[in-house]
């Protein structure tokens, strides 16, 4: 297992991130789907976002996980 899943940015994306941030663009992917999204960060290994009621909602960061997996 690597640490690397458990780490945390202070970058915040107010919008799809750009192609070659791949676990961003696949957590920003997945968080869209349950409504609009105003900020998006990762957080000890979670990609937090915060919707524009004040709700936070989050998906874990294992994306490059599988990726590994499927390769």
């Amino acid at each position: 297992m690597t640490y690397g899943v458990f780490r945390s940015s202070n970058k915040f994306y107010s919008s799809r991130p750009p192609a070659n941030c791949v676990s961003a663009r696949q957590a920003w992917d997945i968080l869209i789907q349950d409504g609009p999204i105003v900020s998006m960060r990762l957080l000890d290994g979670l990609w937090m976002c915060e919707r524009p009621n004040g709700d936070l909602d989050d998906v874990e960061n294992t994306f490059e996980l599988q990726r590994r997996k499927d390769a």
